[in-house]
């Protein structure tokens, strides 16, 4: 893994990276999901308002630190929505652990080990575009297309 830090005393170029995914990470607060008439998730709107400040240092840190040290922003995305779709649809009881401390934090690593083989397993449930990641294209920060 690349480390790619940034000066002493200059402004992180990996500030506002962060803050995308914790962007993205809110709109997942906001939906759950569900599978259609065709297997396939569907994103829906829920009654909750869950959402996290996106200037707060304590939830930016460790997605900073993650970027800095060379995890690309689609992986840390596409880990929220394993997370979001694994406890919101596949394991209800675990919703209560969808947080940015908890996704991001000391067990990040094996929720990114898990990635291709959750990818693999779920494919035919997943909508593709046409890149690399697997969450659905929505008009916001995160979707630079």
């Amino acid at each position: 893994m690349n480390s790619r830090t940034s000066s002493p005393g200059t402004d992180s170029p990996f500030i506002n990276e962060a803050r995308m995914v914790l962007e993205y990470f809110n709109y997942l607060s906001k939906v759950n999901f569900n599978l259609d008439e065709n297997g396939i998730i569907k994103h829906l709107p829920n009654y909750y308002d869950i959402q996290f400040e996106l200037d707060d240092i304590q939830l930016l840190q460790p997605i900073h630190k993650l970027l800095e040290s060379g995890v690309a922003i689609d992986e840390l995305l596409q880990v929220a929505e394993m997370k979001a779709i694994d406890w919101k649809l596949d394991s209800n009881q675990m919703i209560n652990n969808f947080r940015p401390s908890v996704v991001f934090g000391n067990k990040f690593s094996e929720y990114r080990a898990f990635l291709t083989t959750y990818k693999a397993q779920n494919i035919h449930k997943l909508v593709f575009d046409s890149s690399s990641d697997f969450y659905v294209p929505m008009n916001g920060p995160w979707d630079s297309k």
